[in-house]
């Protein structure tokens, strides 16, 4: 933590085996991702009117746009070069399926084998179309398979409006965040409020003790519960509600600024 201070960085990110370890260090839960897993005959029946091609891995960047959209629709996601697009994909990349043009959704997965379960690598999309095409594609590539599984953000589209008896749904690869420079995140946001948020158990990686927004009321945060605000879920008017926060007319100010927002970390490490 303290050599990603020192190197610029004002956030860290991770996937914790156990999350009373790192919560020594500061970190705190933020988020996490749905699993689901969709019996074949129980998706939807949809029609797509985007063309669908393969994306040689040379050319995986031509995903970018869309998944830079996708990921701006929640918090904690991370932006990719073409190493880290390649990272992601793994060892043995599988068989990448863009649709539209420009791209306006995207999934991976590998399609062979048969009566299995079709495991799908990532799904992102930067439209409604483009979500409801990429359920298309996946019943079309799961026509002799058992089931779908993806990943979906924490305000799932699917479970919104596809839910069924029988398709499961479990939190998945919950993440954690620690804040490592707060002055300089909160300039970044722009949050506007007139609060003093005071940093308890302050560590030397931290940037100061006292964060002037204003000229209003003190807030007193841990580093841990200063992350969950920032990253937004828990919201700040979440951690009120649980008494994580107490309930202030300067902390009710911070909940103004620092609205509940889905986290949904997408990198594997």
């Amino acid at each position: 933590l303290k050599v990603a201070a020192r190197d610029g960085f004002v956030i860290s990110s991770l996937y914790g085996f156990r999350e009373t370890f790192y919560r020594r260090l500061g970190f705190e839960s933020c988020g996490y991702r749905w699993q689901l897993r969709v019996e074949e005959h129980r998706l939807p029946h949809l029609e797509s009117d985007l063309a669908v091609r393969r994306v040689a891995l040379e050319d995986v960047s031509d995903l970018n746009r869309c998944f830079e959209q996708f990921i701006t629709g929640f918090s904690g996601g991370c932006l990719r070069s073409q190493a880290r697009w390649r990272r992601r994909l793994g060892k043995v990349p599988p068989s990448v399926f863009a649709l539209g043009d420009p791209v306006e959704a995207y999934l991976w997965c590998d399609p062979s084998g048969f009566f299995d379960d079709l495991e799908i690598g990532e799904f992102a999309w930067s439209s409604r179309r483009g979500y409801l095409s990429g359920l298309a594609l996946m019943r079309s590539l799961a026509i002799n398979k058992r089931a779908v599984i993806w990943n979906e953000p924490p305000d799932s589209p699917y479970l919104a409006q596809f839910a069924d008896e029988g398709v499961a749904a479990k939190r998945h690869r919950p993440s954690m965040f620690r804040v490592l420079n707060a002055d300089q995140i909160l300039q970044s946001l722009e949050v506007a409020a007139n609060v003093h948020i005071r940093l308890e158990d302050d560590l030397q990686y931290e940037s100061g003790s006292l964060i002037k927004l204003g000229d209003g009321g003190e807030v007193a945060l841990s580093p841990a519960t200063l992350t969950q605000a920032i990253l937004g879920e828990p919201s700040v008017a979440a951690l009120i509600k649980h008494g994580l926060i107490p309930d202030t007319p300067a902390a009710r100010a911070l909940a103004d600024a620092l609205p509940p927002v889905s986290v949904c970390h997408t990198e594997f490490y």
